[in-house]
């Protein structure tokens, strides 16, 4: 199919020189409730659909209770991201997230700083929800450190892999109130159209701007219906996910 443009969803902050396609609906009373859901079959031929307003979690596109996470900064659909690990080791990775540091010992630098240590530890990472991107994203440091364990195999063979788990804020004024996100081999792996192998559907960007930032795409959405709501007022926005209802009930 033809590509006609591209709809920018981000917020006023992220825009230039114009209006953002989400102010637009609601200043044109188009749309009660700046809300939209993207529901996207694992099939990609199957293709999915854009929902708008109010409602999307009452379409029967998703399995379970949908899980509300709050939106940390209003310029990409941004949540806060407290820590990231592989069940493999279940060791803290989300330092790896920051920039390349070095201390300085008996005035040289000695080595690298290593996870674990304070001073490594960025306590202002963010998860970014991007529908424009396909691949979840990792600075290249991250991305390195993640490539050790999750590398390509045959299809039938990942699940001897380890599951990538996000440690988000759910409450911006409690910084203990966290959940996981799980995020198993099955979801994060690309099946090759063209025999039997599967990718890690992992790539690696740096980003000039701060905080650090990792990305979930289309590969992540595929799995889990994600639903935008805005708020009235800026600090009040959600990102809600549930598992993606699979199969051609969901045609």
């Amino acid at each position: 199919m033809p590509i006609d443009g591209i709809v920018g969803l981000g917020f006023k902050d992220l825009a230039v020189k114009t209006r953002p396609f989400l102010d637009s609906l609601v200043a044109e009373k188009s749309m009660v409730r700046p809300e939209f859901a993207f529901f996207l079959h694992r099939d990609p031929s199957m293709g999915g659909a854009v929902l708008w307003g109010e409602g999307s979690e009452h379409a029967g596109l998703h399995e379970g209770e949908v899980r509300w996470f709050p939106v940390v900064e209003e310029r990409l659909w941004s949540l806060s991201l407290m820590g990231f690990r592989l069940s493999s080791s279940n060791r803290e990775m989300i330092g790896f997230a920051g920039p390349d540091r070095r201390r300085r010992a008996n005035g040289a630098f000695n080595r690298l700083s290593t996870l674990g240590e304070e001073e490594d530890m960025p306590t202002n990472c963010q998860l970014a929800v991007d529908s424009g991107s396909t691949y979840f994203v990792a600075t290249p440091r991250l991305f390195s450190a993640i490539s050790q364990e999750i590398k390509a195999m045959a299809c039938k063979d990942i699940k001897s892999l380890p599951t990538m788990i996000f440690t988000i804020r759910t409450d911006m004024a409690n910084l203990s109130s966290v959940e996981d996100l799980a995020v198993p081999p099955e979801v994060y792996m690309v099946r090759s159209p063209r025999d039997n192998s599967c990718t890690p559907g992992i790539m690696s960007m740096e980003y000039e701007e701060s905080p650090p930032i990792m990305l979930i795409g289309e590969v992540f959405m595929r799995h889990y219906f994600s639903i935008f709501r805005r708020g009235e007022k800026p600090g009040s926005s959600w990102i809600g996910f549930a598992p993606a209802k699979p199969g051609p009930e969901a045609e």
